[in-house]
């Protein structure tokens, strides 16, 4: 049984049509086809609606066995008038083709992809309207040619006269089927039209095969792939019957004629073209703008094998040799089925695939740009985490710019400091201050600061935060405490109000009664506040009321019975034995009557409680004076200097390390013993251990950043050893100030230093000037320790802080330059102005008390003093009464002027200058 094939043609662009026209010569086509059965029943199965539409034709048994051409409306009349019976034309031998066969074979991997991808553009393939009952049928061999209006009169004539076209030896199996694209009009030449297929009768079984789209490889056949015309051209076998062919201008409106022309058999008498080849109805549709139509699939192998069996001749199926032009352009107009149903997808597709291709953009440009947004939402959220934008307050505390360390130092400094002014509380006529941050608030900077910087994507919160906000800090209260200092103030502001007391009379404990009053009502003034405190406000409205007292009759009796009277019940004992003490007596134990345990004691109402504690000092100092010396102090570091009469010339500062000591700890000794005392009533539970604690230096700076290493000034006055109390006074006044340390930016002062002027701390009385008059006085002489000390620190080029000239002028002193004491009254004061320490040293040496400043060389210092001038002589002054005491004179009076010049690094600092006037010392006669 022959096989036919039906090569499909695929629409192409104007442009391409246009360049495809140039002569070709005759290919031989391949010798041989193999069945592409498969191929047709996969076409079949996807064109149901094409075979039911073209199942009249086929039952009817009027099936036309001429190949068809699919014409256009113009060219349509040409074509009936010169429609002939066509000479049988002899078998093609060999057509060569012009064109490399690689182009070919470069578009079919893309064809078969796009072929598989778009299988909406496929349109059923037309099928054989009937059966061929047998080889010698009437059906029409010649092959026909699908052309244009200008080459069809010449298509005719070529058709007749055609030569002999040689018998295809052998074909490629196709590999898959494509759907062959409709046509399409171009502007000249009209795309080729979708291939028939046809059935085959052979031997009382129908075959259906389908045309092979695929260009045929090189290595397979050694002829070129089909030819065809500008227009379409289509090769049919003898034996196939043909089908019909979807008109390029086919549209939903079909021609009722053509209809009827198909439903009925067709004769060559009847002057009517053939079904198969008579265009449809143009009705409703023009040929410049022609309606999209359903292309016509044609299902061809995709590769071709040659036959066991023999190969049917082509024969009259082949392609005219004689057509003029009908070749010249089969390689670029028409290409194989499957070229041209990439070529349709392709043209077809552009816009739809710039379309499909803009919806899937559209898409991914959304989520681009929303993880764009969401990105520098992000950025912008976590930015907000580690910077304060400009323009944030907290309460009023500026924090613009500041990283969340600083903020949060800032915070609690600013605000602490608005909470650490007192306010004023006021009810009716009461009022009274309350510092807040001594009454429970506080505020919570950690809190305050999250508010600014705490991770969060809420767009409003950022926005804000990026505008500079003005928030509030968190304030935490301690309810318990501000309720105590509210009930602290109800005595004061109330009307009435009274607490009740306990007050210890010897061993017995004393209740005054409480009373209610008019005034502030510390609960409602709780709930007024709501757990917070506002800030910035100096005068807060309390809230009016009936006043209850803070301490209750109830409670002051609970704490006697509770508290006072089982302390007091018997004695309490400390025992030293673990204590690791310096005990003269180790392992003694100090004992406290009841009595001694009362005048310890300490009864506070603080914070609206009553409650008992020991006195830390009382308690320390009754432990010390049973038991002797326990504690060794820290030691801080600092220096010290030989001060003593033989030593102290040639001494040198040393430097003494800082050293952790051993102290009572009073807090925990006054705890164990309210514990004691209120719970166990035997001697053995009312005894504790004595508990001892490190005491750790407050100073600790190395020896070498003291910067004591010279001698920076000096300066000595001489005192007449034989008066014995006022020796004394010098000896211990210089005892006092050797040793002393005064660092960078520190102010000396010599009442401070020498500390209280009595008997006790081993002063005397001498002489001193009182009112004018020359009397004894406790600290007699102490003028002279002043004296020496601020020329020393004068010397040394100290800031004179403070110093007072005496009113008269003693030839002890160097005059304009000297200085006098009074306790309370007046001092002696030098700056330390300098990046230095200074050690003071100060000793006496029988006829001389010397004092040195020890440090590192800082100012070049100068002192210059003028003549004296305007004189006072002195003069007899004579007064009466019990107090007067007859003087013999001293010096007259003057005026002096001293003034010092200060160099630092080369650096001059404002000269200091002393104008001194003094008295002139008359003398005292008493009557």
């Amino acid at each position: 049984m022959s096989q036919s094939v039906n090569p499909g043609e695929k629409p192409v662009d104007s442009e391409a049509v246009a360049d495809a026209v140039e002569p070709v010569e005759a290919a031989a086509p391949a010798e041989s086809v193999e069945p592409a059965e498969k191929a047709e029943e996969a076409l079949a199965a996807e064109q149901p609606e094409r075979r039911a539409a073209e199942g009249d034709s086929a039952n009817g048994g009027d099936a036309d066995d001429t190949p068809t051409l699919n014409l256009d409306e113009e060219s349509q009349d040409a074509q009936d008038e010169a429609a002939e019976p066509a000479q049988p034309a002899a078998p093609v031998e060999s057509v060569e083709s012009t064109e490399p066969l690689e182009q070919s074979e470069k578009a079919e991997a893309p064809e078969e992809a796009l072929a598989t991808e778009q299988p909406e553009e496929k349109a059923p393939a037309a099928e054989d309207a009937g059966e061929v009952a047998d080889q010698g049928g009437d059906a029409d061999n010649t092959p026909t040619f699908n052309l244009d209006e200008e080459s069809q009169d010449a298509q005719d004539e070529a058709a007749e006269s055609a030569a002999p076209v040689a018998t295809a030896e052998s074909v490629e199996q196709a590999e898959q089927p494509v759907a062959a694209p409709a046509v399409v009009e171009q502007p000249e030449e009209k795309a080729p039209a979708a291939q028939d297929t046809g059935e085959v009768a052979d031997q009382g079984a129908d075959k259906t095969f389908a045309p092979d789209d695929e260009f045929v490889e090189p290595a397979a056949v050694e002829a070129a792939e089909p030819v065809a015309t500008p227009v379409s051209t289509r090769v049919v076998d003898e034996a196939a019957t043909p089908a019909e062919a979807l008109s390029p201008y086919e549209s939903v409106g079909v021609d009722a004629a053509a209809e009827t022309r198909r439903g009925a058999a067709w004769s060559p008498d009847s002057g009517d073209m053939p079904p198969s080849i008579t265009p449809k109805s143009l009705s409703g549709a023009s040929p410049s703008a022609p309606e999209q139509t359903t292309p016509v699939v044609a299902n061809v192998a995709q590769a071709a094998e040659p036959t066991k069996g023999d190969a049917d001749s082509v024969g009259d199926n082949a392609a005219p040799a004689a057509a003029p032009g009908t070749l010249a352009a089969a390689k670029k107009a028409h290409k194989p089925a499957k070229d041209q149903s990439v070529e349709k997808k392709t043209n077809s597709g552009a816009t739809g695939s710039g379309t499909s291709r803009r919806r899937r953009l559209i898409p991914a440009a959304c989520a681009a740009g929303a993880a764009a947004l969401l990105l520098a939402w992000g950025g912008i959220a976590w930015w907000t985490t580690q910077h304060i934008a400009s323009g944030t307050t907290v309460s009023g505390v500026d924090v613009s710019g500041l990283s969340p360390k600083k903020a949060h130092e800032r915070i609690g400094k600013g605000v602490g400091d608005q909470l650490a002014q007192p306010v004023t509380l006021t009810v009716g006529q009461g009022r009274s201050e309350l510092v807040p941050a001594k009454s429970g608030i506080s505020v919570d900077t950690d809190a305050s600061v999250k508010k600014l910087t705490g991770f969060t994507l809420n767009p409003l919160t950022l926005a804000q935060r990026l505008g500079g906000q003005h928030t509030d800090a968190v304030i935490r209260v301690d309810s318990t405490a501000l309720r105590g200092a509210l009930e602290d103030r109800v005595d004061t502001m109330a009307n009435g109000a009274v607490s009740a007391t306990v007050a210890l009379e010897g061993t017995k404990p004393v209740i005054t009664p409480a009373s209610n009053g008019i005034g502030l009502d510390v609960e409602a003034s709780l709930k007024q506040l709501g757990g917070t405190w506002p800030l910035g406000k100096k005068t807060l409205a309390m809230a009016e009321g009936t006043a209850i007292p803070a301490i209750t009759d109830e409670e002051a009796s609970t704490f006697v019975n509770g508290t006072l009277t089982p302390l007091l019940s018997s004695g309490l004992t400390v025992n030293t034995a673990r204590a690791d003490s310096q005990s003269k007596s180790p392992g003694a134990a100090a004992a406290f009557s009841p009595q001694d345990t009362a005048e310890m004691l300490k009864i506070s109402s603080e914070g609206g409680t009553l409650s008992a504690t020991f006195d830390p000092t009382a308690l320390r100092d009754g432990v010390v004076a049973r038991v002797g010396q326990v504690e060794t102090p820290a030691q801080n570091a600092t220096w010290k200097i030989d001060g003593s009469a033989t030593g102290a010339p040639g001494a040198r500062p040393q430097y003494v390390p800082a050293a952790q000591g051993k102290v009572i700890d009073t807090a925990a000794l006054s705890a164990s013993l309210l514990k004691a005392g209120t719970t166990a009533t035997d001697a053995a539970g009312r005894t504790v251990t004595l508990p001892m604690v490190v005491a750790e230096p407050t100073v600790t700076t190395p020896q070498n950043e003291w910067g004591i290493s010279e001698m920076i000034g000096e300066f000595a006055t001489p005192y007449n050893a034989g008066d014995a109390p006022r020796t004394q006074n010098l000896t211990r006044g210089a005892e006092l100030v050797n040793g002393t340390v005064v660092k960078p930016g520190e102010v000396f002062s010599l009442e401070k230093t020498l500390g209280e002027v009595d008997y006790e701390h081993g002063f005397a009385d001498a002489g001193v000037i009182s009112n004018g008059q020359h009397v004894d006085s406790l600290g007699g002489g102490l003028s002279q320790v002043a004296t020496t000390v601020f020329n020393a620190g004068f010397e040394a080029g100290m800031d004179d802080t403070e110093h007072h000239a005496h009113q008269y002028y003693f030839d002890r002193y160097p005059a304009g330059r000297e200085a006098t004491l009074w306790t309370g009254k007046l001092d002696v004061k030098f700056t330390n102005s300098t990046s230095h320490a200074v050690l003071v040293q100060a000793w006496l040496d029988g006829e001389q008390i010397h004092v040195r400043m020890w440090s590192t060389k800082y100012y070049d210092v100068s002192i210059t003093s003028s003549d004296r001038f305007n004189f006072r002589p002195v003069s007899t002054e004579r007064k009466s009464g019990p107090g007067c005491e007859p003087y013999s004179g001293g010096n007259p009076g003057f005026d002096i002027t001293v003034t010092r010049t200060r160099k630092h690094d080369g650096k001059a600092l404002p000269d200091d200058v002393l104008t001194t006037q003094y008295a002139a010392d008359n003398d005292i006669v008493c009557s």
